[in-house]
């Protein structure tokens, strides 16, 4: 999926293909989490994943009202969209971006926080550095991707002493997080790893301020690891991050909808060469086309049915790259420009995020919003 979100001065121009979104469920959600943690934690909103699919810079400025800390983002560029929105809040830019003189220019002329997590990040950072940027120092505790070992986060920092331009403001690491019986006792050896880490700092003296190990899966899962900084994603959009839930957030769902229109409508009057047409052909069958198809990622964020006029209607043979065709038998006065819901409710019926992920044979409901291309619109309703 392309991470682009769509330029709002260019999404008039769009397809009819848009998604709607409950600002006032993310700002509940902020809310819930701040119920949750408590005044004394700082919440950094992770906007991974274009938002987790809900577009990173209208979703940023919702979660700034809504009372969040700040902000943590993979991309350079969406970090640089979340300031174009004029979002002025802090943003940590995870691990993922090369040390590079660019990305510490740019770091320095956005006011972003960068991720050192190795010693050629920390030199990169130190050696194209300007002037002295604000850095965050991230640990491996069992995610096995990015990090210094929790166990050499003393000897780092005394290293890092020894380079100009790198101020680390924080710490943090990402968990890993699995479900079934033996979750808890992985998450406690891991947070376990990441407090003897931060002990041995305080013994010596270094002072980190911030030390944040709880995400989505960590906070439904105990209320014991939150520290004084936290950075959950899927529950901010009230998303279910899977893995052991013990603990109630009171989060609700942001995704209102995935819609479409029909732009054509027509009657099959095919009468030949049957066996090879591109659907089974009957007599009286009417086509539906909506303007939605493989390229737009349409066979991962749909269920079996969409809605035509507050009634199921079938998919209607494969998708083309930008088109999709719907078998309106059940929608006898679908008429061209009607709204077609893939996801979400329309009249009595309703097709939900997890109808879809059952379709999808049980993905994540942020597999299924990720998906969603960035260049359809999104519509921030509430």
């Amino acid at each position: 999926m392309d991470d682009v979100e769509a330029a709002p001065d260019l999404e008039r121009f769009a397809r009819p293909n848009w998604v709607e979104v409950d600002a006032a469920a993310i700002a509940h959600n902020i809310a819930a989490l701040r119920r949750l943690v408590g005044p004394g934690v700082r919440i950094f909103t992770a906007l991974k994943g274009n938002a987790c699919g809900f577009g990173v810079a209208k979703a940023a400025r919702v979660v700034a009202d809504a009372g969040a800390d700040a902000l943590a983002v993979v991309d350079l560029a969406d970090a640089m969209r979340i300031r174009e929105a004029g979002v002025r809040l802090p943003v940590l830019l995870y691990g993922g971006n090369l040390a590079t003189a660019d990305t510490a220019a740019a770091a320095s002329a956005h006011d972003l926080t960068v991720t050192v997590h190795d010693r050629a990040s920390a030199e990169g950072f130190s050696r194209h550095a300007s002037a002295p940027l604000r850095a965050f120092l991230e640990l491996n505790v069992g995610g096995e991707r990015f990090g210094v070992e929790a166990e050499e986060a003393l000897s780092f920092m005394e290293w890092l002493r020894g380079l100009d331009r790198i101020r680390i403001d924080g710490v943090y690491a990402h968990m890993h997080v699995p479900g079934g019986s033996q979750a808890e006792r992985l998450v406690q050896w891991q947070f376990g790893r990441f407090r003897s880490a931060l002990r041995n700092l305080d013994d010596r003296g270094v002072s980190v301020p911030i030390r944040m190990t709880a995400s989505s899966k960590t906070l439904t899962l105990t209320r014991e690891m939150n520290l004084n900084a936290i950075d959950p994603g899927h529950l901010v959009f009230g998303l279910d991050p899977g893995g052991v839930h013990e603990v109630e957030t009171g989060v609700r769902p942001a995704l209102v909808a995935l819609k479409s229109r029909l732009l054509s409508v027509r009657a099959s009057a095919r009468a030949e060469f049957l066996d090879e047409a591109p659907f089974p052909v009957r007599e009286g069958l009417r086509v539906g086309v909506i303007p939605m198809g493989a390229a737009d990622g349409l066979r991962d964020i749909r269920a079996g049915a969409a809605l035509v006029r507050g009634r199921r209607v079938a998919w209607l043979g494969s998708h083309s790259a930008e088109h999709a065709r719907l078998d309106l038998a059940d929608a006898p006065d679908a008429r061209v420009g009607d709204e077609v819901v893939i996801i979400g409710r329309q009249g009595e019926e309703t097709i939900t995020l997890e109808d879809v992920q059952r379709h999808q044979g049980g993905v994540r409901a942020s597999d299924v919003t990720r998906r969603i291309p960035a260049s359809l619109p999104r519509v921030y309703v509430g």
